[in-house]
């Protein structure tokens, strides 16, 4: 069975790091609980970064990060390699589980952060972008979130209406073999992202 939910953003607690270098809301967590240090499938996170350091290690993981507000953060890796991240809105993937130095190019950012863990959990996040128009997508993934960046839209599936506002997220779930379809509704111009989670190894049919 589907089920929909609107977090919004002005209700998530913000949980201050201890290094003090920032501040993460969780938006939410998958199985509903487990705790970001403990054995989580999936996590959906915005993330204020005020200072430069370490980032934190998560073996195992898969990550998708991409800046909503500031310059960027180029992550250095132990390994030499280094990702640049400073386009806003454009999600960049790595390697969880590898050690890096985050440095904020040009002051503090805001991020959303998408994990999934692997070898059973899989992710996409997909920019996208509405201009008085309405998008119909099916839900073929076990859990779905769309987080608004920009503008209104009116998110629909099955009897679930929901209006959006900016860095609120509808997050839908259902099992594994459902299927469903959902509609996003612009009258004006909006941009989002769009995050797809594949259970479908790990979650009993």
């Amino acid at each position: 069975m589907l089920r929909a939910r609107h977090i919004r953003y002005a209700d998530l607690k913000p949980a201050p790091w201890k290094n003090g270098g920032g501040v993460t809301r969780e938006i939410a967590i998958g199985p509903e609980g487990a705790g970001v240090g403990g054995e989580f499938l999936w996590r959906l996170s915005i993330a204020e970064v005020a200072t430069s350091g370490p980032f934190s290690v998560f073996p195992g993981i898969d990550r998708t990060l991409t800046v909503l507000d500031g310059a960027g953060i180029k992550l250095d890796f132990a390994e030499g390699d280094d990702l640049v991240i400073d386009v806003k809105w454009r999600p960049a993937s790595f390697d969880g589980g590898r050690a890096c130095e985050g440095r904020l190019i040009g002051g503090p950012i805001t991020d959303f952060n998408v994990m999934t863990r692997r070898p059973g959990v899989a992710h996409r996040v997909r920019f996208v972008k509405l201009s008085g128009e309405t998008l119909t997508e099916s839900l073929e993934n076990e859990v779905t979130a769309l987080l608004l960046l920009s503008g209104e839209v009116v998110v629909e599936s099955g009897a679930v209406h929901t209006a959006l506002a900016p860095l609120d997220t509808l997050l839908i779930e259902h099992a594994v073999g459902e299927t469903g379809n959902w509609r996003i509704v612009c009258a004006d111009e909006a941009a989002a992202l769009l995050v797809e989670i594949d259970l479908s190894t790990v979650a009993p049919a």
